[in-house]
């Protein structure tokens, strides 16, 4: 169980606002095979450069607007069978739950969807309105240290949405539907050790440009760069 909370306005005031309570248990079938699942929910405070955000008059925009703290909740489930050779195998299911995004009212979009080039994120006014979800299933395999070799094995199958400025799921900048990660490995005497990482991933989603609004001049003075 855990609790958060801070002085910077009154919807973060409440610590028990951020109440975190998280819980796992496995079931262990026989020697084998076993069910595992876990469960919580987690508490993240808005980047700073939100939080300090302020007006021409340098009134602070996002704390007057009711700033609140970031909420996911989690769920996986899933099965593992492990060898008495440090193998195991796992295939599981989870579910991620965003609430209280900050969404970009100059942009109207997630915030979540800036995230993955460089620049300073959130120097502008938002609420916390975004919602978001990502859901998939893995399967893993995992060989630990045996003889020298170890590897891992892995496929993922996602989803990752967040809403729009109509309040509608929307595929995120993050949806990447099949991710395929193979490590190798070998270790040898006085400490040498080679191995292999290989990574294959589908593309992600782009938005194409507004070509006829990108062309006006008025909109590049504004903001240099296509719409």
């Amino acid at each position: 169980m855990r609790i958060d909370g801070n002085s910077y306005n009154s919807a973060m005031r409440n610590p028990l606002k951020q109440l975190s309570p998280r819980i796992s248990a496995s079931f262990a079938i026989n020697k084998h095979l076993s069910l595992n699942a876990n469960t919580g929910i987690y508490y993240q405070l808005p980047a700073y450069t939100i939080m300090g955000y302020r007006d021409n008059n340098g009134v602070p925009v996002n704390m007057e607007s009711g700033l609140r703290y970031i909420r996911n909740d989690h769920l996986v489930a899933g099965m593992e069978w492990a060898s008495s050779k440090n193998s195991r195998i796992t295939l599981e299911g989870f579910y991620k739950c965003y609430h209280y995004y900050p969404f970009s009212l100059r942009y109207e979009i997630n915030l979540a969807n800036l995230g993955s080039d460089f620049g300073v994120i959130g120097n502008e006014p938002v609420r916390s309105t975004g919602r978001g979800r990502a859901y998939g299933i893995e399967l893993m395999a995992q060989q630990k240290l045996f003889k020298g070799f170890y590897g891992i094995a892995a496929y993922t199958l996602s989803w990752s949405e967040f809403t729009d400025k109509n309040n509608l799921y929307v595929p995120s900048s993050w949806d990447t539907r099949n991710i395929l990660n193979l490590v190798a490995g070998k270790r040898y005497k006085r400490n040498w050790e080679t191995g292999i990482n290989f990574r294959f991933q589908t593309g992600l989603p782009i938005t194409p440009y507004d070509y006829d609004r990108s062309a006006l001049v008025a909109n590049w003075d504004i903001n240099p760069a296509p719409l």
